[in-house]
C-alpha cells in the first residue's frame, strides 16, 4: 500500500520543533496547520473567522512552544499562511505575508497569551480532552495548592525603582522554577505556572520555554 503524502507545512513545523513536536502540537494547531480554517465545519450564511483571525491565533502560540520570532515567521509562518489562507482572503501573496509579519510582531510584542478555547475556539478546529494543552494547564493551576504552601513567596518591595521590582520578582520566580523542577515539573508546567502567576523575566517579559532554559543554565540547575 503506497504511503500517504503528508502535508508540507506540518512536516516543516514538526521539523522546527524537533522532538518537542509531540507536546507542542496540540490538536487545533494540527488540524489548523494541515486544513486552514475548514469553511465546510460553518453552517450556509453563519460567519466565521478571516485569514487575520488565523493569523492571530498561530502567532500567540510559537513563544508558548519556545520558538523565535525570526525562526517562526522566517521559516513557515509567511509561507503557511500563503499557502493555506490565501483562499479565504483577497489579499495578494506578498500583502500575506507582510499582514504575518506585522502580526506576529505586534503579538510577541504586546505579550498577547496563546488562549486555545479547547472545543469551544471560534475556528472549530479539532479538540481532544488528552490534548498536551490541557493537562499542562490543569497542573499549572494545581501545582501552587502543595508547591506554595510549603513556600511561601517572598513579599515584593511595595516601593522602589521598577528595575529593583523586577529583580525581586526575577528571584522569586526562580525560586518557584527551581521548586517546581525538583519535584520532577516539566519546563511546561512550569512556564504556565509562572505566567499564571504573574511571574516575569528578568527584563519584565512573559516566559517562555527558551527564557526558562537559559535562566535555568545560569544558575546551574540544568546543563
Amino acid at each position: 500500500m503506497a504511503q500517504a503524502i503528508r502535508d508540507p507545512q506540518l512536516v516543516a513545523l514538526e521539523q522546527l520543533l524537533g522532538d518537542r513536536a509531540g507536546a507542542l502540537l496540540f490538536p487545533c494547531i494540527k488540524d489548523l496547520v494541515t486544513h486552514g480554517l475548514d469553511l465546510p465545519r460553518f453552517g450556509r450564511g453563519e460567519g466565521h473567522p478571516n485569514r487575520q483571525d488565523v493569523t492571530m491565533y498561530l502567532a500567540a502560540w510559537p513563544k508558548h512552544a519556545g520558538l523565535t520570532s525570526d525562526i517562526f515567521c522566517t521559516s513557515w509562518l509567511t509561507g503557511y499562511c500563503v499557502a493555506k489562507l490565501a483562499a479565504i482572503s483577497s489579499s495578494s501573496p506578498s500583502q500575506i505575508r507582510h499582514s504575518a509579519k506585522s502580526a506576529l510582531k505586534y503579538v510577541l510584542g504586546a505579550g498577547v497569551p496563546f488562549s486555545c478555547r479547547r472545543a469551544d475556539n471560534p475556528f472549530r478546529a479539532h479538540c481532544t480532552p488528552g490534548c498536551p494543552h490541557h493537562a499542562v494547564a490543569n497542573r499549572a493551576t494545581a501545582a501552587p495548592r502543595t508547591a506554595w504552601a510549603s513556600t511561601p513567596p517572598a513579599p515584593v518591595p511595595p516601593v522602589g525603582p521598577k528595575k529593583a521590582t523586577f529583580a525581586a520578582r526575577f528571584a522569586e520566580a526562580m525560586k518557584v522554577a527551581q521548586t517546581e523542577i525538583g519535584l520532577s515539573k516539566t519546563h511546561e508546567a512550569v512556564v504556565a505556572l509562572l505566567n499564571e502567576r504573574g511571574f516575569k523575566t528578568r527584563t519584565g517579559r512573559q516566559w517562555t520555554l527558551s527564557i526558562l532554559a537559559s535562566e535555568l543554565r545560569k544558575q546551574g540547575t540544568q546543563p
